[in-house]
């Protein structure tokens, strides 16, 4: 049978046979593993069995709360057991869950939880400052707060010293419960749950049936994020293509996998957290996610499977390499470290394999020390990250497979999946020609919520009318059938004879120099083109040096009138890049940077770039001549 078949016969036998909710999809596949343990919790492991029967409870005290099939759920909790158990609850009796971040905006939040018309909202005690005043906006009437402290191995947090300095994990419900008179503890909401006698069965829904609104990743707008809905379908496909005969990956059963990235990010409920359900891995679900704290989570988690974003590795890089304390920490489980989000750069996977290889990453599992490619995982939220898998130098290496050049980039995940280049008239482009890249997953979201216009935008038509979700970003398709994501659709400079010119092809240029460039990030400010460079940590070189040598690479590439608009900022080691809330890096920030810098235009003569900045300012741009 080819692989074609395999995935057509896989996709029929869904649609036959698991026609139902995510609740019975995963307890389907951990029914003959009840006493395994799926969740790790700062030490404590619950198994299946102990997590499906609190879950059971959760369901009967939804009904008692007045939520039914249908309802929608809001919810703004970090990673811990009982988040979990939540969503188990929720799709068991058919209702959909709303997972949003309480960093969002306080009016946003109060008309999220407006528009659920919810009886009761549900959070952690670490968000609930932040959000007492959206919840007062919305008047919601009742508030269940889960503690972080709730499922610790007999309530302590056998590693307080390494998190004391971001969140003190003492139960603050009880304090909370005296200054606001909605809120009720576990103990209490599970109590209602007493009132019904019968069990709760699966309720009537299917694949179809809405179950999960997360919410995007806050690049665009970092306080009132895009709605993602998705379907039971989302969560169900990409389990059932994960197994082992679909995606030819080795199987995972008995990895733990890393649940840090928010929780109102698809990437964490899906990837981390369904994924491994689905897959009788076993979940690490640690709730604090801070760039800093990132080497502790790992240090505490022990995860095989580590998934974040490059910033998140890049500052667990330096901080290994500089800070004595963690001279002698290794990370021998850790074999599968992967950055998601956004693509990284060649110094950037560079500098994090010679720290992993430092560090004996994955030594327990592997044979001997290699150095674990990292590699992204997965494709947008808004497919649900199903339809690209990259296979890279690491699982060639472990294959004895020998790297095809070129073959570098995402290879789509199985034969069911379709991913395009297109122009901007719908045509399909040729190999290696750029264009726009567009794709049909069965994983791709229903809708964004509450947002018809943009959800019409999203998707797109080619030439003879097929449809297609257009992923916004520049790229290329190899003669390899590999798919190359560049720079987000927007960010070209337009040319005088009517072409545009991507940023991400001078970014591209920059990023080549691996031996002296760690990453580069290439903005529009004022209409000058604002190239943010970082040095390769410990390189011995000045910051006119650094400039200088690209300049000189970039004057051979690029159009004159291209160079004419650059401009040059050196980012210091500790200074690294802003970034979003989900800890991807943030382009807005690096625009508004320069533009409170008050940047001037550089002018630009046949043999000499001059580059004018405030010179009282050492952090800012360099004259530079060549």
């Amino acid at each position: 049978m080819t692989r074609k078949e395999k995935v057509q016969r896989a996709i029929r036998d869904i649609q036959q046979n698991h026609n139902w909710s995510w609740a019975h999809e995963i307890d389907e596949r951990n029914k003959n593993h009840l006493d395994e343990s799926i969740m790790f919790y700062r030490g404590k492991k619950i198994t299946y069995r102990e997590f499906k029967e609190v879950s059971d409870q959760m369901a009967k005290s939804l009904l008692a709360s007045g939520f039914t099939k249908g309802s929608e759920i809001p919810i703004c909790m970090a990673n811990c057991p009982e988040f979990v158990m939540l969503l188990r609850a929720a799709s068991l009796i058919g209702a959909k869950v709303n997972v949003f971040g309480a960093e969002f905006d306080e009016d946003y939040i109060a008309q999220i939880i407006k528009k659920t018309k919810a009886p009761r909202v549900f959070i952690t005690d670490d968000v609930y400052p932040h959000l007492k005043g959206a919840l007062d906006k919305s008047q919601i009437e009742n508030i269940t707060a889960f503690s972080l402290a709730d499922s610790l191995p007999m309530g302590i947090d056998p590693y307080i010293e390494y998190d004391a300095e971001y969140y003190d994990f003492k139960n603050r419900v009880p304090k909370y419960k005296e200054e606001d008179a909605r809120i009720q503890n576990k103990s209490d909401f599970l109590h209602l749950g007493n009132s019904i006698e019968e069990e709760v069965t699966y309720a009537d829904v299917g694949l179809d049936d809405e179950f999960l609104i997360t919410y995007t990743s806050g690049s665009t707008n970092a306080t009132v994020p895009k709605g993602i809905v998705h379907n039971n379908s989302s969560l169900i496909y990409m389990g059932r293509f994960h197994d082992p005969d679909l995606s030819g990956l080795p199987a995972t059963r008995g990895i733990r996998n890393l649940a840090h990235i928010p929780t109102h990010s698809n990437t964490d409920i899906i990837t981390s957290i369904s994924d491994s359900l689905m897959q009788n891995c076993e979940v690490a679900l640690e709730p604090i996610y801070h760039q800093d704290f990132f080497i502790y989570s790992l240090m505490i988690n022990q995860p095989h499977f580590a998934p974040a974003t490059r910033s998140m590795y890049i500052r667990m890089c330096k901080r290994y390499n500089t800070e004595p304390q963690f001279k002698n920490v290794t990370f021998k489980n850790l074999y599968i470290p992967t950055i998601v989000g956004e693509p990284h750069s060649p110094g950037e996977e560079k500098y994090i394999n010679a720290t992993l290889r430092k560090a004996k990453a994955g030594i327990n599992k592997l044979k001997g020390i290699i150095s674990p490619t990292i590699s992204v995982g997965g494709g947008d939220c808004e497919h649900g990250g199903l339809f690209f898998t990259l296979y890279k130098t690491y699982l060639e290496k472990l294959n004895k497979v020998r790297l095809r050049k070129g073959h570098l980039g995402l290879i789509p995940f199985n034969p069911s999946i379709e991913v395009v280049c297109l122009d901007k008239n719908g045509n399909h482009l040729g190999p290696n020609q750029y264009g726009v890249l567009a794709a049909n997953s069965l994983c791709t979201m229903k809708e964004y919520k509450d947002n018809p216009d943009a959800t019409k935008e999203f998707f797109v038509y080619d030439n003879c009318g097929n449809k297609y979700a257009n992923l916004n970003v520049y790229g290329y398709i190899d003669s390899h059938g590999t798919v190359h994501m560049k720079g987000r659709v927007g960010n070209a400079i337009s040319l005088s004879n009517g072409e545009e010119f991507p940023l991400f092809q001078i970014n591209d240029l920059i990023a080549k120099d691996t031996k002296r460039i760690l990453s580069s990030e290439v903005v529009f400010v004022n209409g000058a083109v604002v190239c943010n460079v970082e040095a390769m940590p410990g390189i011995k070189i000045s910051e006119e040096a650094l400039i200088s040598s690209i300049l000189q690479r970039l004057a051979k590439e690029l159009p004159f009138e291209v160079m004419q608009k650059l401009l040059f900022k050196v980012r210091s080691f500790e200074e690294g890049y802003p970034t979003t809330g989900c800890e991807k890096r943030n382009n807005n920030a690096l625009i508004q940077e320069g533009l409170t810098e008050d940047l001037i235009k550089g002018e630009v003569y046949e043999h000499v770039v001059i580059l004018t900045y405030p010179f009282n300012d050492h952090k800012g741009l360099k004259r530079v001549r060549f």
